[in-house]
């Protein structure tokens, strides 16, 4: 949509390729989980942060501190010098000359940033690369394998999965990306540079509206300090409520610009490039997007009906009903459906209704009413003290025995290992603490099950008079002694082909999405 597509120049300086690789590096930090320190420096707004990602990722008018050079690091991590307007501490000196710092002489090049990203990008694209064969080679032997168990014509089992591993280093780009991010942050610091880009744009509306967006990014940079800006990798579902940067800068970019414009919107690359640096005045990195359900049902699905056509097998195949084997699958289903239900709700009460709630609780204060959300808050504010309460007095009684039955140095140990984790467990936000003390507990004791359900079933731990009967089962079952490892009904055979159908069908189906897509 950004150019059209019979005139394409693909070429290194176009403007379709700057683009391409903004794009490329924005799905690529979106994998990492943002620094709290960077999110909240404007009272829980990441709307700075935000603003701070869209300069780093689209602007090429934005000059560069110079970097210092030193012969045995690379280029990208060298560190930024600071101009003669930023003193010790970071505090930006006021200064009334828009020229650039020292006539230029500390700044890099005007197209820096700009080739920085097309570095990164390729660098990133030739790392990506090395691991598309280990991946295509072990979705065709999980295929095969898939295969071979098929024809063992539904009598001995082969287990065999896709373990998709991240071939390059994550940490050694999250590096590079840091990198990149703060020499922008430190760049933004210093008024005449800020000054200079600003007096890049020509409509008088546009520049007036980026001298105030580009002026609060850099008070917020000076907050953020020597924070790295990205922390650890939280992609392919490795955190719980992670907040990806790339969903909101697109449905952003979206709907302030390449939406209005429709196709070929990078035709007035100037233009195009002010918008997704300045994106709306409202909004932020954290906010739950409906749209995004549509994915997670499809996830649902994809495993779900998998799991449901290897449910049919377990629960058809003598003894037929709830034992202990398609009774304990049904057991692990159960819990991981209500763990996904319960996860969705939280994320959509802690974030979405953020606002909606804010509201409600001015509203209220306003206007001395008792609205039924209003009375709900004050509820769950006395439930919320009294266990905090509650937790006070345990933390007495057990400080108590401890002083009691401890000696004087392991007890002086332990008091400080507690306040310590009182330290941690107070910082943790109230998505966190829910992961913590309810959803990996838990899951966890949701897998210990899962794998002695499979480990029984595979070293023959089921065959046993309780389980072989279906005790689970309303009057229990029988064991037919002649036949009790044998199966010799013909009904056998068409659960087994509709329960492996449909959960070869379900797989191939996301599989063939998957390589479309790729």
């Amino acid at each position: 949509m950004a150019t059209p597509y019979d005139s394409v120049d693909t070429t290194r300086d176009s403007n379709f390729a700057s683009i391409r690789d903004s794009l490329y590096l924005l799905v690529s930090l979106n994998q990492y989980s943002i620094s709290r320190t960077a999110m909240d420096t404007n009272s829980n707004d990441s709307k700075p942060a935000e603003g701070l990602l869209r300069v780093a990722l689209f602007s090429k008018d934005l000059r560069l501190l110079k970097r210092t050079e030193a012969v045995h690091e690379l280029q990208h991590q060298q560190p930024v010098v600071q101009s003669s307007d930023v003193n010790a501490h970071g505090r930006v000196q006021q200064v009334h000359n828009t020229t650039p710092t020292s006539a230029g002489t500390n700044l890099e090049p005007p197209d820096e940033l700009n080739s920085m990203r097309q570095e990164l990008a390729q660098e990133l694209r030739e790392s990506r690369r090395k691991g598309v064969v280990p991946v295509f080679v072990s979705t065709l032997w999980f295929v095969f394998a898939l295969a071979i168990s098929i024809q063992g014509a539904f009598g001995y089992i082969v287990l065999c999965s896709i373990v998709d591993r991240n071939p390059a280093s994550a940490d050694d780009i999250r590096k590079k990306l840091n990198r990149l991010i703060d020499h922008v942050r430190k760049s933004l610091m210093d008024d005449q540079i800020r000054a200079a880009f600003v007096n890049t744009i020509d409509d008088v509306a546009e520049r007036t509206e980026m001298q105030w967006r580009i002026d609060d990014i850099g008070l917020h940079c000076k907050a953020m300090g020597d924070t790295p800006f990205f922390e650890t990798f939280s992609g392919q579902g490795r955190v719980k409520w992670h907040y990806g940067a790339a969903h909101a800068i697109l449905c952003d970019v979206e709907e302030i610009y390449v939406g209005p414009e429709g196709r070929n919107w990078l035709h007035d690359e100037g233009r195009a490039r002010t918008y997704l640096v300045l994106g709306k005045p409202s909004g932020g990195l954290e906010w739950f997007d409906y749209r995004e359900l549509v994915q997670v049902m499809a996830a649902f699905i994809c495993v779900g009906g998998t799991c449901f056509g290897a449910w049919v097998l377990s629960y058809f195949t003598p003894t037929v009903g709830l034992g202990c084997r398609s009774g304990g699958y049904t057991v692990f289903m159960a819990v991981a459906t209500i763990l996904l239900a319960m996860e969705m709700g939280v994320w959509w009460w802690m974030d979405a209704k953020k606002d909606h709630l804010h509201h409600l609780r001015r509203r209220a204060t306003l206007t001395n009413t008792h609205i039924g959300s209003h009375r709900l808050q004050t509820a769950w504010a006395n439930i919320s003290n009294g266990l905090r309460r509650l937790a006070g007095l345990c933390n007495a009684i057990l400080g108590t025995v401890i002083t009691a039955v401890l000696p004087k140095a392991a007890t002086t140990t332990l008091k400080r290992r507690l306040q310590l984790f009182r330290d941690w467990y107070a910082s943790l936000r109230t998505q966190q603490r829910w992961d913590y003390c309810f959803f990996r507990p838990v899951e966890i004791g949701n897998t210990i099950w899962l794998l002695y359900r499979i480990m029984a079933q595979t070293f023959g731990s089921d065959e046993t008079c309780a389980c072989m009967s279906s005790l689970w089962a309303g009057g229990g079952g029988y064991v037919d002694m002649q036949f009790w490892n044998v199966a010799t009904s013909d009904d056998i055979r068409r659960y087994w082909i509709a329960g492996t159908t449909l959960g070869v069908t379900v797989m191939s189906v996301a599989m063939i999405y998957i390589v479309t897509e790729w």
